[in-house]
């Protein structure tokens, strides 16, 4: 009641974030404009016979097994980067 108005910090909303969301007519069925998929990509498989692949592949898989999840999201983004200059069709 520091502030007079007879409210705790938790009524004013301190400490917690809040989101304005707008939608267009007609969107109600659409997620919201400022939303994000909770859904991730797949991740990148490595093209059968390949050793650039393979061994992005296993760098990949012992990164996770390591709990290192920055080195994981490293490897997919060189494997994809490799797989779009080496195998692009």
């Amino acid at each position: 009641m520091a502030y007079g108005d007879g409210l705790d910090a938790s009524q004013r909303g301190y400490g917690q974030e809040t989101r304005r969301v707008e939608r267009s007519p007609g969107s109600e069925n659409q997620n919201p404009v400022g939303t994000f998929s909770s859904e991730l990509p797949r991740e990148p498989s490595p093209e059968p016979g390949c050793s650039n692949c393979l061994s992005l592949s296993l760098t990949r898989a012992n990164a996770r097994s390591a709990g290192n999840y920055s080195a994981v999201s490293d490897s997919n983004v060189e494997l994809r980067r490799h797989q779009a200059e080496a195998h692009a069709s």
